[in-house]
């Protein structure tokens, strides 16, 4: 795989966690002032992180980060329909990071991708326990 497919991967990778981050986002501020308004902001900072992370690859690799997103899915209204949204991000994005992890061989971004899939992961079931909760 060239530097340049890693580095469209990547920025994949970058766009999906922009569009999470937008997402959760308005999430905690629409449903602000309870536990789970709390726990959405702390996974959206977790996300900043992964795209800071990723930007830095890109750049490391002689790319250039893309910051853009698609049309935006808030999932709904009501907080149990925002959290299904927010289930489904965080599943396509673990789903995408296994199939970059899997078709990537440079160790060092195989870590970092893993890494981030894993918090991906944790965060998936944070949003479960959640809608059970709701």
């Amino acid at each position: 795989m060239t530097t340049e497919e890693i580095v469209d991967l990547l920025n994949k990778d970058l766009v999906g966690e922009v569009e999470a981050i937008l997402t959760y986002i308005r999430h905690f501020l629409v449903i602000k002032g309870c536990e789970v308004s709390r726990e959405i902001e702390e996974i959206s900072i977790d996300e900043m992180r992964h795209a800071e992370w990723l930007g830095d690859l890109i750049v490391e690799l002689g790319g250039e980060p893309q910051i853009e997103h698609g049309s935006l899915n808030f999932g709904g209204k009501r907080m149990d329909d925002m959290l299904v949204r927010d289930v489904s991000l965080e599943d396509m994005a673990i789903k995408q990071y296994q199939e970059h992890i899997d078709a990537i061989d440079d160790p060092k971004i195989k870590k970092l991708l893993t890494k981030i899939r894993m918090e991906e992961e944790e965060h998936l079931e944070k949003f479960k326990e959640m809608s059970v909760q709701v």
